[in-house]
């Protein structure tokens, strides 16, 4: 075994072992929900309330007179026009002020951000003022947006570090911890990522839409349909690579505890409604039902995306996609 960043490493297996500080966000290896910044307040808003892909999308829309529904579209848009016209510089220059104002009274905060943030303790923001270094990804940071953000974060009083382009972030850290052939998954809020491992080759496939996650389906229906979505997704890429591997890794965009995905109405949550352990559902439909000898393994998306930094001192890693992200380089099983 190596020691590398105060985690333990084996480089055979590349297994985490739990050797680390005491994390009060983590429990037994995984990540818990009241890490979530999308429910932090911050002058009686949440975060996610302040600052959102969907609510520049919004706003650039209503700015520009755009009727377009598509969110990714008028992000895209957004990013270009910053340089170009000044309203939307100052749109942009709104929202880098409003990350702002929500990182520091997440990782500084006053005695009133603590009182309306009463479902965190004291042990958990002492362990968010003892981290000196937020990466911050996601595909809304455009080179044009980032260079806003560095500007209004130059004086922070921590090192964060915004990644540009860094959408295929949660592939990209799980590509770190596979072991030979291996498919890789990021099942998004907007589209779902691919990803082939095989020696060598590191090939990212094309982009797929995310489906069923927000509809008027009931519970079960909901669940059935997109879970019979993620398997057909898995046996058409298994196809499409003519994968003989034993591994597939999936990041998804809930939290994941031993396997069991936490239950929700909407989103990924929706496959929490089946009432067993989904990790294990899919590895036996594979072996049963299409005589795979595959293994199959969960992630929390943003922690797959902290694995990109493994190797580094305890730092957290924020996404901005279409809601906060959180996730720490230590504690989290491989």
């Amino acid at each position: 075994m190596i020691q590398e960043g105060g985690v333990k490493i084996e480089k055979d297996s590349k297994k985490l072992v739990n050797q680390i500080v005491n994390n009060p966000f983590i429990d037994e290896g995984y990540l818990q929900p009241i890490v979530s910044l999308n429910r932090f307040v911050v002058d009686g808003k949440s975060a996610n309330e302040m600052f959102s892909p969907k609510k520049i999308a919004m706003d650039y829309n209503e700015i520009t007179r755009n009727e377009s529904q598509d969110i990714q579209g008028s992000l895209v848009a957004f990013a270009k026009d910053i340089i170009k016209d000044t309203v939307i510089r100052d749109l942009a220059e709104k929202y880098a002020d409003s990350l702002k104002k929500i990182f520091q009274a997440w990782l500084f905060p006053t005695q009133q951000v603590i009182d309306e943030n009463n479902h965190l303790c004291k042990k958990h923001f002492d362990y968010l003022k003892s981290i000196n270094r937020v990466y911050v990804v996601g595909g809304l940071l455009s080179s044009n947006f980032t260079d806003i953000l560095n500007k209004h974060f130059s004086d922070f009083s921590k090192e964060i570090l915004f990644i540009k382009s860094s959408e295929d972030f949660s592939t990209k850290g799980l590509s770190k911890v596979c072991k030979g052939e291996t498919l890789i998954f990021d099942f998004g809020q907007t589209s779902i990522k691919r990803r082939y491992i095989d020696n060598n080759l590191d090939m990212i496939l094309d982009k797929l839409e995310a489906r069923y996650l927000y509809d008027g389906l009931n519970d079960d229906e909901a669940a059935s349909k997109l879970d019979g979505y993620i398997k057909s997704i898995i046996l058409d890429s298994l196809s499409l690579v003519d994968f003989t591997g034993k591994e597939i890794l999936i990041a998804i965009s809930n939290y994941v505890n031993n396997g069991y995905i936490r239950k929700s109405i909407y989103g990924y949550g929706r496959l929490g409604f089946f009432n067993n352990c989904y990790e294990e559902s899919l590895n036996r439909y594979f072996k049963k039902h299409e005589q795979l000898d595959i293994t199959v393994k969960l992630y929390h998306d943003t922690s797959a995306m902290a694995f990109n930094f493994l190797e580094e001192p305890a730092c957290v890693v924020v996404s901005l996609g279409t809601a906060f992200g959180v996730g720490f380089n230590q504690g989290i099983k491989i």
